[in-house]
Parts: structure tokens; sequence; C-alpha cells
């Protein structure tokens, strides 16, 4: 069963990648060579109200201040480039890192409010075999960008944006991760960031 899961999961984000003529496949090919760069980070996330792709409401400020770790990252839906990767690869170490750190939450941000409604977040949630403690979340436009803003990761419009994961251990103090990283390296900096 979890073999057919994995390759449901594959052909929905290859075809999504695919879409693009194979240009979001040779850019990651391209990016795979490339290292990520790793920085320490204080961020002030604004008090704001989210809704995830089960129509529950979050304030994000407030899910904060309850402890344990999260994973972050901005994402959409119709993304033909680094989203299906990015979210792919969170869709990889869910499981592991749940296993070690039962209390993680993973929160994938749309910055297409507008096209990503709950009801489209929560097939491509089932489409990444999306644990309990993912949750895909989107909200009013203005919020999302104040939110991206918040963690230095607007830059624009949502065809411009980077492949940036956040981990959040404890507080405001976040590891920022930019650039293609792998599975391994991800549960590596999390386990890294656990520690410290």
């Amino acid at each position: 069963m979890g073999r057919q899961r994995g390759s449901t999961r594959r052909e929905f984000l290859l075809g999504a990648m695919l879409a693009s003529g194979g240009s979001a496949l040779r850019r990651a090919a391209n990016a795979a060579s490339a290292d990520y760069v790793r920085t320490l980070a204080r961020y002030d996330v604004p008090d704001m109200t989210l809704t995830d792709m089960n129509g529950q409401t979050m304030n994000i400020r407030a899910a904060l201040r309850d402890r344990g770790p999260v994973i972050l990252q901005f994402m959409y839906t119709t993304c033909s480039g680094i989203c299906p990767i990015s979210s792919a690869l969170l869709a990889d170490v869910q499981s592991s890192l749940s296993e070690e750190q039962a209390d993680l939450r993973l929160w994938s941000v749309s910055i297409d409010p507008e096209a990503d409604t709950p009801e489209r977040l929560q097939l491509y949630a089932m489409a990444l075999d999306a644990g309990p403690n993912w949750r895909f979340l989107t909200g009013r436009l203005d919020d999302i960008v104040a939110l991206q803003e918040a963690f230095d990761a607007y830059r624009g419009n949502k065809t411009r944006h980077e492949l940036l994961i956040f981990i959040r251990i404890q507080s405001d103090h976040w590891v920022r991760l930019n650039g293609l990283v792998s599975a391994s390296e991800l549960a590596a900096e999390f386990r890294r960031a656990v520690r410290s």
C-alpha cells in the first residue's frame, strides 16, 4: 500500500513538473549540484488568521506560541517549478521526522490564495499523502504577502519565489534553508536544530 501511495505522489508531482515541458526537471537537475545556504534568523510573525485545507482557521502567531517544532514552506498548487520539488521533499521526510518528534508540525502556505482554495489544497495534500500534522494554508492575499515579507521571502509575485524551507524549534528563532536541499539534508538540518 505504501508503494502505491508513493507511486501516486510521484506521478502527480512528475505530471506537474512535466506540464512546463520538462523545464522544471531541467532546473531541478541543474540545481542539484548547487549547495543550499543555511542561515539563522529571527522573524516577527504577523498576527493573522489563515484557513487550512479542511476549512479550519488558525491564528499563525498563536499557533507558534505552542511548543514544538515547525517546518514551513511557501508554495502554490499550480506551480510547475520548485513547489512540487519542495512539497515532495516534505512528503519524503514527514514520516521519519514525525516518528522522532511527535509534535512536529509542517505548514505549507499558499502564495496564490486566490486560486488555492481549501478544496484545492485538500486535493494537493491528498496527492502528497500528507499526515495529520501537515497543514496546507491559505488566506487573504494581503496577509499572505505580509507573511512572506515577515520571512524575507516576498519577491513581487508568485512566479519569482525561491526554494525556501524554514525550521522553527522554539520562540522566534528559525533556521532558513535557501536552495535545493535533499530529504537527508533536511532531516539532518532538523536534527541539528533540535540539538542546539
